[in-house]
């Protein structure tokens, strides 16, 4: 019987076609076996092709400097790649920070700019100051590349975003920036106290220096209001600018003690020779607190005239209108 079959496959090689089936079949059924092996050892989550060659994908870091790269090589480029606009919208308005933080190549500059203007980034990219990525250092460098004057009014706004941070950012932004047409929209800002802080607003004010003094002063006498005015006699008495005393010696006069001690301290602060005299005058005002400022005024200007009205002022009973008389007699030099 075994002779008979042995007969039978020594045959089948006398026929090709068969031959070359049971080899197809034989070859299959190894793959198959070596497959279930592999299956067996690596688990059945797992395929051959993934044991093979691990898939990795890259995470939100990678593929942000793979962005910042694509886009610094655009920046260099002697035409606006339609690559580099494609990045930008896909990463708006984070993605500013590229133009803020990469070199510009000049002759992109024009296109550039019509580009980020006409898509709003930049009013964007603004609103959203004190968030994560939003600094005011490249809000500086972008409203520099592409700011235009008459979006100013809007950068006031910034000091009203809802956040704190946001607000404090913004008043970072607008020191930064300094640009003094800007004072006629920070003023007006002032007397809206329910929609800014006027703390806020003030201390841009103080970052201007130049006309801030000037134009500040300027407003006393258009001012009503005892809030209005302490208002302004409070930032002016912090500014470091020179201007015109005319218009706060005016306040000397004033029926409120508050305003006239106010207006002192400016005086104080201001040390113009000019406002000597009515200061003089204000020596014999009713209220302690304000001979007492005023005697520190004098001595700042040195105002010689007020020698002997301050000698009678420094026998006070009063404590702080005497020292302060004192004082005012070191600095004059009697």
């Amino acid at each position: 019987m075994i002779e008979t079959y042995i007969y039978q496959l020594m045959s089948w090689f006398y026929h090709p076609y068969l031959f070359l089936c049971l080899l197809v079949m034989a070859f299959i059924g190894v793959v198959f076996l070596v497959r279930g092996i592999f299956r067996l050892l690596l688990g059945p989550n797992r395929s051959l092709q993934a044991a093979a060659v691990p898939q990795t994908t890259p995470d939100a870091e990678e593929l942000a400097r793979l962005a910042q790269v694509r886009i610094k090589a655009a920046l260099q480029q002697d035409e606006l790649d339609p690559a580099l606009k494609t990045e930008l919208k896909a990463g708006a308005p984070l993605s500013l920070n590229y133009l803020a933080e990469n070199e510009i190549n000049e002759k992109i500059l024009p296109s550039l700019k019509h580009l980020v203007i006409r898509e709003g980034y930049l009013s964007v990219y603004l609103a959203r100051l004190g968030e994560k990525g939003f600094s005011a250092d490249n809000a500086l460098c972008l409203w520099q590349l592409f700011g235009e004057d008459g979006q100013l009014p809007r950068l006031v706004e910034l000091l009203a975003l809802p956040s704190e941070d946001g607000q404090m950012e913004a008043v970072r932004f607008l020191k930064l920036l300094k640009n003094e047409a800007l004072l006629p929209y920070l003023i007006s800002a002032l007397w809206q106290p329910n929609r800014f802080v006027t703390a806020r607003v003030a201390e841009v004010l103080l970052s201007m220096g130049g006309k801030t003094g000037v134009v500040l002063s300027a407003l006393l006498p258009s001012l009503h209001s005892r809030d209005d005015i302490l208002l302004v006699l409070d930032i002016l008495a912090q500014t470091e600018d020179r201007f015109a005393s005319d218009n706060v010696v005016a306040l000397l006069s004033n029926t409120d003690a508050t305003i006239r001690i106010a207006a002192a301290e400016v005086l104080a602060q201001l040390a113009d020779i000019a406002s000597g005299q009515a200061l003089l005058i204000a020596l014999d005002d009713s209220n302690d607190v304000v001979r007492q400022v005023c005697c520190r005024a004098l001595g700042e200007i040195c105002y010689l005239p007020a020698a002997d009205q301050l000698a009678e002022l420094a026998k006070s009973d009063i404590p702080a209108v005497q020292k302060q008389a004192e004082f005012a007699l070191k600095r004059i030099g009697r």
